[in-house]
């Protein structure tokens, strides 16, 4: 009776569950916090001071993070974030998402069916591990672009600075006073940095991590050499800006090219289908 009496007894799970949800909802909260810091130094790398520290970065030095992959500094210096997040902080925003991404397919996989919340289970806190890094991917290759743009201007200011009786140094930082990019913005860091002690070829081995186009290594090696051996740079550098417009324009046209094809898959998809429904219209209305 007693064993009836006991196995009537419903087992209270509301506590465990609620529990449970709090747990995912906190880590998701943190995930999403984690990836606002992302994408807040992402976005103001450049607005904001380095020594401001908010809660969230506070939180995320303080946690044990697993190891960083060796290229992972040099994604942030492409990115132009190094400045905002730290390597450790970004493995801790890594580690927090897919941490609230495992948790909420936990939470989830019991209404999916069958092996599809096995295949969530294991691919999601993997894709959500690796997405800060393809947001920082993304930033680097827009800002290399934008370095690619604008390298032949700069070339060209160098070039006219060193006509001009400059040495290349100089003539860097000269050229940086009057550009606006992220190129411009690289060189007078270097020339400030030049100016309270770094040597010139450590700063312009800094700008080339920054920006790892090769119109920039080439830039940093031909001024490096210049100053080493003191060899007029004058002709090297109207070489290298007409290599670096070239290039440029070989870019545009390849885009061109490959604008076409789309422009023929939505004619294809769109117009053809719409002018043989057309076609078919006006044949059944005239067999009425």
């Amino acid at each position: 009776m007693l064993g009836a009496r006991r196995r009537a007894t419903p087992r209270p799970r509301g506590g465990a569950m609620t529990l449970a949800v709090l747990a995912a909802g906190c880590a998701v909260g943190c995930a999403f916090a984690a990836l606002a810091q992302l994408l807040g130094a992402l976005r103001h790398a450049r607005s904001l001071p380095r020594e401001r520290r908010g809660p969230v970065r506070l939180v995320l030095r303080a946690m044990a993070t697993p190891p960083a992959p060796a290229g992972l500094a040099r994604l942030l210096d492409a990115a132009d974030a190094a400045g905002r997040l730290s390597v450790r902080e970004l493995m801790a925003i890594k580690s927090l998402t897919a941490g609230g991404c495992l948790l909420v397919l936990m939470l989830g996989a019991s209404a999916l069916p069958g092996r599809l919340g096995v295949l969530l289970l294991v691919l999601g806190p993997v894709g959500a591990f690796h997405a800060p890094d393809l947001l920082l991917l993304r930033r680097a290759r827009e800002r290399a672009a934008r370095v690619r743009a604008e390298a032949p201007q700069v070339i060209d200011r160098v070039r006219l600075a060193v006509g001009a009786g400059l040495p290349a140094g100089q003539a860097l930082e000269r050229a940086a006073r009057h550009g606006e990019g992220p190129l411009a913005l690289e060189l007078r860091r270097a020339a400030a940095a030049m100016a309270v002690g770094l040597p010139q070829s450590a700063a312009l081995r800094r700008v080339v991590e920054r920006c790892p186009v090769p119109e920039v290594e080439a830039l940093a090696a031909l001024v490096g050499r210049s100053a080493r051996h003191g060899t007029p740079a004058g002709p090297a550098l109207a070489a290298l800006a007409a290599g670096a417009r070239s290039e440029r324009a070989r870019r545009i046209r390849d885009r061109a090219q490959r604008a076409a094809p789309k422009i023929q898959l939505v004619v294809a998809l769109l117009l053809v289908p719409a002018a043989l429904c057309l076609i078919a219209a006006a044949i059944l209305a005239g067999l009425r």
